[in-house]
Order: C-alpha cells, then structure tokens, then sequence
C-alpha cells in the first residue's frame, strides 16, 4: 500500500443508519439475489466469509496454504475484542480481481508474484471501515453518520503508484463491479432504514449460519458501548461528586461568615452524602431539539404517525388541529392538497379527509381545519376525542385543486362554509412569499359569527394592500352590528368586488349547490372556465369520453391472478376487478375513503405487472414512475403482484 495511489473516489449518501450500512456489509445472505456483478466472482459461502466457519472449508485452506507457501500471510485473524479481523479468501474459479470477466483490471500489479489469483485479503475494523486488497488493486470503505438516518460511504480504488490511467487500467473496468454494487446496496440500506421507521416494525433473528458476522458485530458494538458507558458514568459521579464537594464547601464558608443569630435547623432535617443528594434530584426537562431543515427529512405519510400539538376553536363546531410528524420530520405539499386521517372509532378504522388549512412555507407542522356537521362521525369524534399528544395515521397529501398547477398574478378566492380551508393554505402561502399579492376573497358564511380564519384574514388584509376580502352572510349575528354584505353570492356582488375577474385565476369550494351557482354566473358572464377551477370531493360526473384503442382495456372474461406479497395471499379475479375489490375478496384491509382515485389513501406498490388505472388527481407523476397505484381504480391487464 505504500506504493499505490488514489485511481478514483467516490461518495454516496445513504438515507440509512450507519448500523445499518454496516450490518448489511457484514452478510451475504442477500448477495446472489441483489449483486450480480460482484458474485460472478465474490463467494457467499459463509464457510469462506464468515466468522464462526472460518478454516473449516478444504477450500479455504487449500487457498491459505498456496499463498503461505509464497510468502504471503493468510490465516483467519481476530482481534481479542472484536473490533477488527483479518483473511485471505479466494475468489470463485480462481479470479484474479473483483471485475466482470475475472480477470485482472490493472497490468501492473500490486504483489511480486506471478500467479494473479491469490484472492482478496479481508480487514474489517469496526465501527466504520472494511477493505479488500487484492493482487492488481485495493478497495477501501468508510462509513461516516451524518445523522441517524443518514451516512455517507466513500469508496477508493488504490492501483500501483506507476500504473497509469489508459494504459495499465481502464477507470470503468476498475469501478464497475463496486459501483453497481454500492448502488444496489443503498437500496437495501434505505428500504431496511424505512421497514424500521414503520410502527408495525419488529425485530427478528439473526440466521446462524448465514449472519455470524452481522452477530458478530453486534455483540462487539454492545460490549463496546457497555464498556464506555461503564467508564463516562464513572467519570460523572466522580465530577459530580468533586462539584458539589465545592459547593458544600462554599455553603460551609459563607455560613460561616454569617451572623450567629439563626434559627436552628428543623430536628428532621438529615444531612445527606452528596451522592446520595444528587440522586434525589429531579432530572432537568428535557425538551426537543433544533435542527435545521436541510438536516431532517420530509414526513412520509403511512409509516411515521402524526402527533397533535394544539387545537385552536375557530367557530361554531369548527376546530383547526396542527399536527407534528414523528422525529421532526417536515411537510411538503402545494397549497390547496388534502389529506386522509385514519381515525380509530368505536373500535374501527374510519378515514376521513380534509383539506390542508396551512401553508407549505410553514413546514414544521400541518394543520386541517375540521367543520362538524349535525351527522358528523369523523368529525364530531375529532372535535370530541382528539386531545394534544394523540397520535393518527395519515395518507397524502393529494388533490391537483392547489395553486403550484395555475401560477398566476392575480386570483380570485370564491368560497362558502368550511370549503374556505384550500382559500387559507394558498393566501397564506402568497403572503409568507413576501411578494406583490392581488388576491380578491370572497367568502359566504351562515352567519358573521360562523366566518372561519375572519380575524387571521383581515390581519394579513391590514398588513397586505393586495388582499382584498367580501364577506356574504346569510343572517345577522343578533345584538351584533353587520356592514357587509347579507343574502348570496351573485355576479352584481362579484363585479363589485373583482371588476377584473376576467383577468383572474378563480379557486372555488365549497358545497355543491354553493358551486354549481358561481359556475352559473361565471357562464352567464362568458368568462373563460379554463380559468375556473374547484375542490369537490363527491364522485366526478362520467362523460362519453374518446377512448384510445391503443392501450389495453380491461375485459371481464380475462382471468387475472392478484398476488398480495406480504399477506402471501392470491386471489384469482378478471380484468373488470378492481385491486381493492380484490383485496377485500382476500380478507384484506387496503385503508381506502373516495373509492374513485381523487384522495390518494388507498396507494399501493405494484411489484410486477400492468395495470389499467384512471384516477381523478389522487396520485403524483413521481409516484406513479415509482411503481405506486391506486387500489380502488386500478384493474389488472394480467397478474399482477401487489406490495401488501
């Protein structure tokens, strides 16, 4: 190694533990599976690899005994205390390198011997390092936690110091098997580190056989970590006690210099040992640390819970509740998207969504404002049941009704009732931009006293010019004074307040009946519907729609197996058969609330096969190229595996 050199360096950032990078380095129980390039000469014969096997393999000692018999130590080594070991290995087929042929990757080689295939000399030492040295070049890696779910590995190639690029080595035949494999290892890292963030995680067996090393350094980092534990507590009790021997000391002199005119001491007063006293102590608060945005990781919704923080009464049977996301994690969505709460009630799941009420420019917390009908389920038990420090599951966000889809310069806000959540998100977001606003915000309301975010909107109104609000009630608040306007939204009380309404982006929601009349009065004007846009979460209306003959259509007499992986359940089904209705067939429970593909919680993972889906907003682009569908408007073209 003295005479070598850097050829290439790389860093790879893994949304990982470090423990985890580790661990899954330590085994090769999964190498065949996901390392193809790397087993056409890597061995996962634990019998070579392993700890507990070591030198019980004719092979391996065949291959020890050729390369003693040249000079060159071989023998299985380990440290006293774990922390690092040492073998030679062969490699499969008598290799001579880690490359995608066998053969070496560098002319000049790195030992003084003619013959190549002298295997790869392991070092592991723990917590952070394993290497390989091979007869044409070495391979070193470094593990450095960034955060506890975060590490960074860097990976060197070393070739002998006169070796020279284009002649003695090709850069990409030297990388290529390390390359693909650190590629295919950061997925399982990252898939292992998203199976442990999940509340139905649990921790399993070691296979004997298979994973002695990862056993093995485990129990290297238990013993380790007892051990500095054992000598900082020590370390404690003796500054501890060295302090308050200081402070008794100085109590003692200061009440020595005190007047001898005190009053004796209680008679049950004990004088304690100072250990003893710092043992009585109560502990200081602990409260939650800060950190900056670009060292957390967004929120991802089913797997961390979200966890009430506060619940502020915003009128009449309405109550906003903001949420925090398990380890700080922070939120992303376009103002204006929804999301779907999992409520446990009356010993059932029910779902329930709502749309976001805050902004994505405030995006350590996520806040839905809740209206309780008189029929209400989901939302009288909100309003009834859900106190700070309780905890729900969530699906989304979701919905294409949001501002990011119609950038604009000026917009018009029509809302009535709870439907003006979507209007708060987006006029908060433009006003958290710190940019010119022209928003023009009409809202309808039953009564003044019933106006939900009134004084938050007419604060950000005084200190923002461009936001211009109208209020509409249907009645007076009695013993109140009223000065805005009393009956409905027509087009005299639109063009009163927007003239320019022609030139606007216009967001409505609200109850149906409520929409179907400002559609009728922007009709009535010719205003450009392409401008007009609304939440609405009821079934969409079906339309005669051109069908395009080119994709596959679904048809009831194909038969189409459905194979839920985890549950390992298959049911035999047809292509007119939705996947959740098939899951429901199978005794599943897919968490599922619009059933027709506009709140986005039924989303599963599509392992194999295509599917036919038409879906009404509820699932992004990005989701989709990764693999993602909605249960409820998904049907099988053939069979298709489903992660579930």
């Amino acid at each position: 190694l003295k005479e070598a050199k850097v050829a290439h360096e790389s860093h790879i950032v893994e949304e990982g533990n470090w423990k985890l990078v580790i661990e899954n380095n330590r085994e090769c129980y999964h190498c065949q599976s996901s390392h193809p390039e790397l087993c056409r000469t890597y061995s996962d014969d634990p019998a070579l690899t392993g700890v507990g096997l070591a030198g019980n393999s004719p092979e391996i000692e065949a291959h020890w005994n050729k390369c003693e018999a040249i000079n060159i130590p071989s023998r299985f080594h380990i440290d006293e205390d774990g922390q690092y070991r040492v073998s030679r290995i062969p490699l499969l087929r008598d290799s001579e390198s880690f490359t995608l042929s066998g053969e070496s990757a560098v002319t000049k080689p790195m030992v003084e011997s003619d013959d190549l295939a002298l295997g790869s000399l392991l070092l592991f030492h723990y917590p952070n390092t394993w290497n390989h040295f091979l007869s044409d070049y070495a391979i070193t890696f470094r593990v450095t936690p960034v955060s506890t779910t975060r590490t960074i590995v860097t990976t060197k190639w070393l070739v002998h110091k006169d070796a020279v690029e284009g002649v003695d080595y090709d850069i990409d035949n030297l990388t290529k098997v390390w390359n693909e494999t650190n590629l295919q290892d950061r997925q399982l890292v990252e898939e292992n580190q998203r199976g442990v963030n999940s509340k139905g995680y649990s921790s399993g067996p070691y296979s004997p056989i298979h994973e002695d090393g990862v056993s093995q350094f485990v129990d290297w980092y238990c013993d380790f970590s007892l051990k500095a534990l054992a000598q900082d507590t020590q370390a404690d009790i003796a500054e501890s006690f060295e302090e308050m021997q200081q402070v008794i000391d100085t109590a003692s002199l200061q009440l020595a210099k005190q007047p001898t005119n005190i009053p004796p001491s209680r008679p049950d007063t004990k004088v304690q040992h100072p250990i003893a006293l710092l043992e009585t102590l109560d502990k200081p608060p602990q409260y939650p640390g800060f950190a900056y945005i670009d060292e957390t990781k967004p929120w991802y919704d089913q797997t961390q819970l979200l966890e009430l923080v506060s619940y502020i009464p915003e009128a009449k049977d309405t109550m906003t509740f903001a949420f925090r996301a398990e380890g700080d994690s922070y939120f992303t969505f376009a103002p204006g998207q929804f999301i779907t709460l999992e409520l446990p009630i009356n010993g059932e799941k029910i779902y329930r969504t709502y749309t976001i009420s805050s902004s994505p420019s405030r995006p350590l917390s996520l806040s839905v404002t809740v209206k309780a009908q008189p029929n209400s389920i989901g939302s009288r038990w909100m309003l009834e049941n859900l106190r700070v420090g309780m905890k729900v599951r969530a699906f989304g966000p979701a919905g294409q009704f949001h501002l990011y889809n119609f950038p604009a310069k000026k917009y018009c806000f029509i809302s009535a009732g709870s439907g003006i959540t979507p209007m708060m998100s987006m006029t908060n977001y433009l006003y958290d931009r710190g940019n010119d606003i022209d928003i023009s915000f009409i809202h309808c309301a039953r009564s003044p006293s019933e106006i939900i975010f009134r004084n938050s909107l007419e604060q950000m109104s005084a200190r923002a010019p461009g936001i211009h609000l109208a209020w509409i009630v249907g009645m007076k608040d009695p013993f109140y004074a009223w000065a805005g306007y009393t009956g409905r939204f027509n087009q005299l009380i639109l063009e009163l307040n927007t003239p320019d309404f022609f030139e606007r982006e216009i967001f409505c929601c609200g109850p149906e009946p409520f929409m179907q009349v400002v559609r009728d009065v922007l009709n009535a004007a010719d205003f450009d519907m392409s401008h007009y846009h609304e939440e609405s979460f009821a079934a969409p209306v079906t339309e005669v729609q051109e069908v395009d003959y080119n994709e596959p259509q679904p048809n009831a007499s194909i038969v189409a197996d459905i194979h839920f992986l985890r549950s390992e359940k298959v049911i035999i089904s047809n292509q007119d058969t939705t996947i959740l209705e098939a899951s429901l067939e199978a005794g599943l429970n897919i968490p599922s609330a619009c059933n027709f593909g506009v709140c986005g919680t039924c989303k599963v993972k599509k392992k194999s096969g295509e599917v036919y889906m038409v879906h009404n907003g509820g699932i992004s682009e990005r989701d989709e190229a990764s693999g993602y569908i909605l249960a409820c408007c998904s049907k099988p073209i053939g069979d298709v595996s489903i992660e579930y």
